[in-house]
């Protein structure tokens, strides 16, 4: 739920800051909270005796430059869940599509560990599918059937650079612990998104800004911090199945923030797209 918060947290600034700027300073303070918890974790090794919190780190070169290429990888998916972000005017825009990185997930498992594709999954891709389909062919205008179609695009690209960096990084969080991997992910992509400000970036990051700007700032660290912590843990102790329920949990999340929280209106073809997503998910619970 605190990564639904978070996620939903980043429209405010999207309107009126360049992306790399709003995540550089979100994810300064990230790394500082994860760089806390590292420590005094590392420190006080009893915390971690059962749930290895922070794995073994006397790993090969090899071990750590695929980790950090992985993460510098799902940084893609971070930016282009931005743009998403930014190009929809609503966020229930996110809420059929929301279930669509577990697709990539499964895929990814099949292509590279060798797991039973299955009917229940198959027919989880086709559901998916076909909500992607009702959600992008049955808008009713003209205009909103762009912008529909290019948040649509860039949901897809970020779920499949996530769902396919987090499963392939499942491997690394398992060994050096979920902590580790938190910690590692939010240095990278703070480093990631200074140098596109020092780079790329046409504006200066602007440090002299209200306190309250930074209040929100770290609020949005804080839901990062907390809801990487508990996925990568999750990955470590949870069934698959479990995983995909959470992932069901957060798309109702999405509709139920934009549709009773911030007062958006669903068309029809976003019910019907939710229905399919919903079944989607389920199917991947259910094995036959």
């Amino acid at each position: 739920m605190v990564m639904v918060v978070s996620n939903t947290l980043w429209k405010r600034p999207l309107q009126h800051e360049v992306f790399s700027h709003i995540i550089a300073i979100r994810a300064f303070f990230s790394t500082v909270f994860f760089g806390v918890l590292f420590w005094y974790v590392y420190q006080f090794g009893y915390i971690n005796h059962e749930l290895h919190l922070i794995g073994s780190l006397h790993q090969s070169v090899k071990f750590w430059v695929a980790t950090i290429f992985l993460i510098a990888l799902s940084y893609g998916g971070l930016y282009y869940f931005l743009k998403a972000i930014h190009s929809g005017k609503t966020i229930t825009v996110l809420a059929p599509l929301g279930g669509m990185a577990q697709i990539f997930s499964i895929l990814t498992a099949v292509i590279f560990f060798n797991e039973e594709l299955g009917l229940n999954r198959i027919l989880s891709i086709v559901f998916f599918i076909l909500s992607i389909i009702v959600y992008y062919r049955f808008s009713i205008e003209k205009e909103e059937i762009k912008w529909r179609s290019k948040t649509v695009r860039y949901l897809i690209l970020s779920c499949f650079i996530w769902g396919t960096s987090y499963t392939l990084l499942v491997k690394s969080i398992r060994v050096i612990g979920p902590l580790s991997v938190g910690f590692l992910t939010e240095l990278i992509v703070f480093l990631i998104a200074s140098l596109q400000v020092l780079f790329t970036s046409k504006e200066t990051l602007r440090l002299k800004r209200p306190v309250s700007s930074y209040f929100y700032f770290i609020v949005m660290a804080l839901c990062i911090v907390i809801g990487m912590f508990f996925n990568n843990l999750s990955l470590t102790l949870l069934p698959v199945s479990m995983i995909v329920l959470v992932g069901l949990l957060i798309e109702v999340s999405y509709l139920f923030i934009g549709k009773w929280y911030l007062k958006e209106r669903l068309h029809k073809n976003e019910w019907w797209s939710f229905i399919l997503t919903t079944i989607a998910l389920l199917f991947l619970v259910i094995n036959f």
